[in-house]
């Protein structure tokens, strides 16, 4: 390995929204050179499954991986796996990784992702508490897993769910413990809230809402027993932790690049240094009318890519997809597109116990967003109406 060269865009980052940018450059004939600089030591692969199938298999961690080595050797895109940036002059164009060797770039697209967010537990209880968010972490929570039988998620988010759900295929007696009153608060409508609880309280998960953690001990078993506020305790063998995810934006607050819930970008990727760009779980994008969002999502990571790649390759842009997500818990699958917080009209359809429902969602009458439960083809068809009708504002 030489100890310096030269490419012209530098990604930092070897996940979903760095793999992306780099394909997303060739497809946009971009002819100059591409380096993918990634910490892990697995070429960019899908995390979502991590929560799920991953945990009830046996498979290894490049059975996720989103393209084969071969994809990027056609695409002479350069992959340097199990190194991380140290960081960057962007007076001299150049970065220094974590080995010493340096690069040279015209343009530096930061695609971090982030980090799970820590809960503050004692000592003693540590090494019982997981976290998920790379294909290590799945391997080892998969091994504690088939150990443990009883199982606490802390966190009513869509990954505390997600997993619960796989533990609890699994047969463990599973417990879910969210702080707020609802679960999902933050990111859907009050109704799906509600079902998701009965959802799993179906399936035999004890949901406990509006609950705060009083204490956390080991006790002489090897479990960990867990006081709440008002007095209850568990006991748990193992303990995952799902409250939310911090955007890495450690090299951009070096770099002195506008920070809010990310590292904030324009809707076509650049950030408030002309030759540096941002992608995925880390950004934040700064609409035309001034406000500032953060996705997490696999599709605004990969829209957020062909943002990037468009300009950096200097082609047209296509509008953008109206943002959608999707979770798969047990034999129930939610998709949202657009716009379904509590704050927009609601028009329910179907039967909410038989989870089989849609929620439209609608501002002045006109659709802007829909939630899908186990009706798929409603779904698609509120994605082409939403699409249809930004192409057309």
């Amino acid at each position: 390995m030489t100890n310096h060269r030269a490419v012209d865009v530098l990604i930092v980052g070897g996940g979903q929204a760095g793999s992306d940018v780099a394909f997303a450059l060739r497809e946009s004939n971009y002819p100059g050179s591409i380096l993918i600089v990634g910490a892990e030591p697995h070429l960019p692969y899908q995390r979502p499954p991590l929560s799920k199938t991953f945990l009830s298999s046996e498979a290894a961690p490049d059975s996720l991986v989103l393209r084969g080595t071969g994809a990027y050797e056609r695409g002479n895109i350069g992959v340097e796996l199990g190194r991380a940036v140290a960081n960057i002059d962007l007076g001299a164009r150049c970065a220094q990784l974590d080995d010493e060797q340096t690069i040279t770039f015209e343009n530096v697209v930061l695609a971090q992702g982030g980090t799970p967010r820590q809960l503050t537990v004692p000592p003693d209880v540590q090494s019982r508490t997981h976290y998920l968010r790379s294909a290590a972490d799945g391997e080892r929570l998969r091994a504690e897993l088939d150990a443990a039988q009883r199982v606490v998620v802390i966190g009513g988010g869509f990954i505390g769910l997600e997993l619960a759900a796989s533990a609890r295929k699994r047969s463990k007696t599973v417990t879910v413990i969210e702080m707020t009153d609802r679960l999902l608060g933050r990111v859907v409508h009050p109704v799906i809230s509600n079902a998701y609880a009965d959802i799993h309280r179906r399936r035999g998960v004890d949901v406990i809402l509006s609950a705060n953690i009083a204490s956390m001990t080991s006790v002489a078993s090897g479990s960990v027993l867990i006081t709440l506020g008002d007095g209850r305790e568990l006991e748990a063998d193992l303990i995952v932790v799902g409250i939310g995810l911090d955007p890495d934006t450690s090299l951009a607050a070096a770099l002195g690049l506008e920070i809010e819930r990310g590292v904030v970008c324009n809707e076509d990727g650049r950030t408030s240094h002309p030759i540096v760009f941002a992608a995925g779980d880390c950004s934040s994008v700064r609409d035309a009318h001034g406000r500032i969002s953060r996705i997490e999502s696999v599709h605004n990571a990969t829209e957020q890519a062909k943002s990037v790649a468009a300009t950096i390759a200097g082609a047209a842009r296509r509008p953008r997809q109206t943002p959608w997500f999707w979770s798969d818990q047990y034999d129930v699958k939610l998709q949202i597109v657009g716009a379904t917080g509590a704050e927009v009209e609601a028009e329910i359809d179907g039967d909410i116990d038989a989870e089989s429902f849609v929620i439209r969602h609608c501002q002045n009458g006109e659709l802007v967003g829909l939630t899908a439960v186990n009706r798929p083809r409603d779904f698609m068809a509120a994605r082409r109406q939403l699409d249809a009708q930004k192409t057309l504002a």
